[in-house]
């Protein structure tokens, strides 16, 4: 996991990037969506679907943004991760 901070212009950026399996790239616009869950085929435990809608309601009362970026695998097998980044003004 990588956590980090920029200015970039007028906003303060903050990100924070994992190795995992990333989201599905027809699932990443719905990651913000209340209840949505990403539909997985592994046993891994499924949240209620509220953290993300719920930091986005926080950011957006900031005056904020959140975005969800999740590269394609560049080789079978590979874990491309997901980055989540918080843009606020300054």
């Amino acid at each position: 996991m990588r956590v980090a901070a920029r200015r970039a212009g007028p906003e303060l950026v903050l990100s924070v990037e994992d190795a995992g399996s990333g989201i599905p790239a027809d699932q990443l616009g719905q990651v913000f969506d209340p209840f949505f869950r990403i539909r997985r085929g592994d046993s891994a435990p499924a949240g209620t679907g509220l953290g993300l809608a719920i930091c986005r309601g926080l950011v957006h009362a900031m005056g904020g943004r959140i975005t969800a970026q999740s590269p394609a695998r560049e080789a079978p097998g590979e874990n491309p991760g997901t980055r989540m980044s918080v843009h606020l003004p300054l």
